[in-house]
């Protein structure tokens, strides 16, 4: 397996569409506003996570490492699946507290109409950095 580095020139890595494609639950607009995000379980296990790393050639000793984050977020309707998964640095340039904060800001975005959830579904799965620097310029 190979690591997939798109945009490495800009500094930053984004998740291979080949293994993280993102995917979507079939929850309503008016479901994804009305759910309480921290008080709703993960359905992710621990083998998501050992797959999603070996996908990714990251041993699983150095997890500490990395944030194993949904590509779409579940606050918009990111699904609980290895196909919307990614393992996401902690430090350095993009890291996963930043998508921390530009998930905080696309969520309440959309609940307040200010932004479209397919198209920003669809900016995430494409390229998160670039709907970061759209929203924090």
């Amino acid at each position: 397996m190979k690591i997939f580095l798109l945009g490495i020139f800009l500094g930053y890595i984004l998740p291979n569409p080949v293994y993280t494609p993102g995917l979507v639950s079939e929850l309503t607009l008016e479901q994804i506003c009305h759910t309480s995000w921290r008080k709703e379980p993960r359905s992710i296990t621990i083998k998501n996570k050992v797959d999603v790393s070996k996908y990714y050639n990251i041993p699983w000793e150095n997890r500490a490492d990395y944030e194993y984050d949904h590509l779409i977020p579940k606050c918009i309707g990111g699904a609980d699946s290895e196909k919307n998964l990614f393992p996401q640095r902690r430090t350095g340039p993009w890291n996963a507290y930043m998508k921390d904060r530009l998930e905080i800001k696309t969520c309440k975005m959309i609940c307040k109409g200010e932004l479209d959830l397919k198209k920003t579904q669809n900016a995430y799965a494409k390229n998160w950095v670039s709907l970061y620097r759209q929203l924090f310029p």
